[in-house]
């Protein structure tokens, strides 16, 4: 499943909608999140940034550091000038 559901972005990836990137377990190197951004607006340098990470791995510092990867890349690599995110309120970290 998880599988599927990345390749299903690869076409808004393509046309430059959204970058969604696997995060890996790294000695298993098997799935245990994502990281990506949506909504990417080019004209302003702008998207919205959005993660999921599995409950086992929970408070591992792992979407920090993948986070930390993503925005040198978004800020130093593509010229992002701003990334936001919002939070689910039913998640209490």
């Amino acid at each position: 499943m998880a599988e599927q559901w990345i390749a299903s972005h690869r076409e808004d990836f393509h046309k430059g909608k959204q970058l969604v990137f696997a995060i890996i377990h790294k000695i298993e190197k098997y799935l245990i999140g994502s990281i990506g951004v949506a909504n990417i607006q080019e004209r302003h340098g702008t998207a919205e940034l959005g993660y999921w990470i599995g409950k086992p791995y929970w408070g591992n510092g792992y979407c920090t550091e993948a986070g930390i990867t993503v925005f040198s890349y978004l800020f130093n690599v593509l010229n992002f000038n701003r990334v936001y995110a919002t939070h689910l309120s039913r998640n209490p970290a």
